[in-house]
């Protein structure tokens, strides 16, 4: 029941939320006769609505999560003993697909491979079930996942895959227990920047010794006319519910005593 609400009370104060239920009471206060309130209340709406569907605005707040541990070239990421990948780069084949179908998250997948293939682990240990109960002939977006490593150059016996697991914490937990079977001490962890400190810190707080490899960098310096910065967006909405969501997952987690260490303590 917890995973449930954990993914639905966020959408109380996300962007759109927030300008829909300005904007309604705005109207109901027209309605009742309150047209000074209902006045500021509607311009309330559309105020938040420009602020939060502004290009650069959205960068500016997601820049600040994604560049806490900057890419670095594969031969520079240190040797470790199994590469821990976390779900989420994919949508299971539910009708009407008939194969799973790569998100923009789906570079996870392919820096795991590079990582193999270039000898920093010999272990690539998958970690993610599916949030919600499909039907039996649905499997997990590990099992997914670890379908494309094998056909991007990993072979079976070197990925393992975590079936379980419905959120950031329970890939540390679920992990945990793969790695104390095996003797593994170090990993190293990918998955999204704007993913990457919270679950580099829930790993931690697992006690798992974790190197972040972070790829799926979405702010970028892109040279494109100032206009375009400046002009609200639903591109823009959508970044800033998507940052606001993961902080809202630190503070959580925070709350919850999941994390080892906060994202601040990054030398980035």
């Amino acid at each position: 029941m917890w995973i449930e609400l954990s993914k639905i009370l966020p959408y109380l104060v996300y962007p759109l939320t927030v300008v829909i239920v300005l904007a309604v009471a705005g109207c109901l206060a027209f309605l009742m006769g309150g047209y000074r309130s209902g006045r500021i209340l509607v311009l309330l709406s559309v105020l938040f609505l420009l602020i939060a569907s502004n290009p650069w605005l959205a960068s500016r707040f997601r820049a600040h999560l994604e560049q806490w541990y900057l890419p670095v070239e594969i031969e520079s990421v240190p040797k470790s003993q199994a590469i821990v990948l976390l779900a989420g780069a994919l949508q299971p084949p539910v009708p009407p697909r008939l194969v799973a179908d790569l998100t923009g998250a789906s570079d996870r997948i392919w820096q795991a491979a590079r990582l193999y293939r270039a000898g920093r682990a010999p272990l690539v240990i998958v970690t993610g079930g599916n949030v919600f109960k499909q039907d039996d002939t649905i499997h997990s977006e590990a099992w997914y996942i670890a379908e494309l490593l094998n056909a991007w150059g990993v072979p079976q016996s070197a990925v393992i895959i975590e079936e379980d697991s419905r959120n950031t914490h329970e890939n540390a937990v679920f992990t945990r227990k793969i790695l104390d079977r095996r003797g593994i001490l170090n990993i190293l962890l990918v998955t999204s920047a704007l993913h990457m400190p919270r679950a580099l810190a829930t790993f931690k707080g697992a006690g798992i010794n974790a190197i972040p490899v972070s790829v799926d960098f979405t702010v970028a310096e892109y040279r494109q006319p100032l206009v375009l910065k400046l002009l609200p967006s639903a591109g823009a909405l959508a970044a800033n519910t998507e940052t606001l969501r993961e902080y809202l997952g630190i503070l959580i987690y925070g709350m919850r005593g999941w994390l080892a260490t906060g994202p601040d303590d990054h030398p980035n």
